[in-house]
């Protein structure tokens, strides 16, 4: 029985948002197929550059559904032209595009527990990648203002490198495919799982480390211990040595059997050790696919899924004008309490005289986060973020 898909909340759009293409008029105008249904000759195949399976698929939902009001057309085009005039950029972005994987499929197989060690190092990986994007948007935009749209994706990407601490200190630089493999928690991770594999891995230690302990305590030397597919471990001692052995209940050596040139004993001690090492790659399984099932849900189901797609969870407490401007509460920074128009009102002067009345007027519109969520230290003028 499959868990529920990830769904994302609706969203309501307004009618003549975008164009609405039917399927005779997508063939006649070749958008994905030509008319003799190959994909090679489309408007699709010829004008797709994406380096990621999600731009892709974003590239083929704008087609299918353009836009229908001159705003965000307008806003596409400038950051588009942005992209072309500054190639260091362009190239800068592809490039960490690059090693971003499909971290919607990733999270989409987690959703369902059909996920494995790889897809939570895919989703990693991919927020590394975001991060990287965010310091070269930064970068730039310490030098000149962005047009909305990247602005926008700036705003929704947040501080990818702050998410899942635990997580990428738990998992190894190279999980397995499948969870049931083993071995994806990294070593010092959790201390029961440590010492299970330790069992696991190091019998032969352990065994010999106790065989040490017990010829100390009974001074002889020649002391053994050993294993049959009959007895399981055994304390192997010669009939010579036989009468050093410690006799008697509190001794804590128990006699197993008494061959021509040998008695064996055990104790309470090797028998659980035994038993532990047994038991060990079992139990060290079980608690791996326990902790990796904690991981994706109480980790990757949460809200921090949504910052992973870019969409940052809102504030249940916050309070908002009819506006949309959040209230001061009194509790925050005046940068963040006050609202964006509040704030580019106090800055506009130093604004206007640097980038000119309209940029600033269009920029102060998708600024929605301050400075310091970034970590940098910008003009006076670009602090209503």
């Amino acid at each position: 029985k499959g868990s529920m898909p990830r769904l994302r909340p609706l969203q309501q759009r307004q009618s003549d948002y975008s164009l609405d293409i039917d399927p005779a008029s997508r063939r006649n105008l070749e958008l994905f197929t030509t008319q003799s249904g190959q994909a090679k000759g489309s408007l699709f195949a010829l004008i797709n550059r994406a380096v990621t399976a999600a731009g892709t698929r974003r590239l083929r939902e704008w087609l299918a559904q353009p836009f229908a009001n001159v705003g965000p057309i307008e806003d596409r085009l400038a950051a588009v032209s942005t992209l072309v005039e500054d190639s260091g950029l362009r190239q800068d972005l592809r490039a960490a595009l690059q090693q971003v994987p499909d971290m919607e499929r990733a999270l989409t197989r987690l959703s369902l527990g059909r996920g494995g060690p790889r897809d939570i190092q895919a989703v990693l990986t991919g927020l590394d990648g975001a991060q990287a994007m965010v310091d070269r948007l930064v970068s730039t935009l310490s030098k000149r203002l962005l047009p909305p749209m990247l602005d926008e994706c700036l705003a929704d990407l947040g501080q990818p490198d702050a998410l899942f601490p635990d997580l990428r200190a738990a998992l190894v630089d190279e999980p397995p495919s499948f969870a049931r493999d083993g071995g994806f928690i990294a070593p010092g991770h959790h201390a029961e799982l440590d010492r299970l594999r330790a069992l696991r891995d190091d019998a032969k230690g352990l065994i010999a480390g106790l065989q040490s302990k017990y010829a100390a305590q009974t001074e002889i030397q020649s002391l053994k211990i050993k294993h049959n597919n009959v007895l399981g471990y055994f304390i192997d001692v010669s009939a010579v040595n036989a009468d050093k052995m410690p006799q008697g209940p509190d001794s804590g050596f128990i006699h197993r059997q008494t061959l021509a040139n040998a008695m064996r004993f055990t104790t309470v001690e090797l028998n659980e050790l035994e038993a532990e090492i047994r038991s060990a790659a079992e139990k060290a399984l079980g608690l791996e696919l326990s902790l990796f099932t904690q991981m994706v849900e109480e980790k990757l189901q949460a809200q921090q899924i949504a910052l992973a797609n870019g969409t940052a969870p809102e504030d249940d407490d916050a309070e908002f004008d009819e506006d949309g401007n959040p209230i001061d509460d009194g509790n925050q920074n005046s940068s963040n309490a006050s609202s964006v128009g509040d704030c580019v009102q106090a800055n506009i002067a130093a604004c206007n005289q640097q980038f000119g009345a309209q940029n600033c007027l269009a920029w102060s519109k998708v600024r929605k986060l301050s400075v310091s969520d970034f970590g940098v230290t910008l003009p006076p003028a670009w602090g209503c973020r």
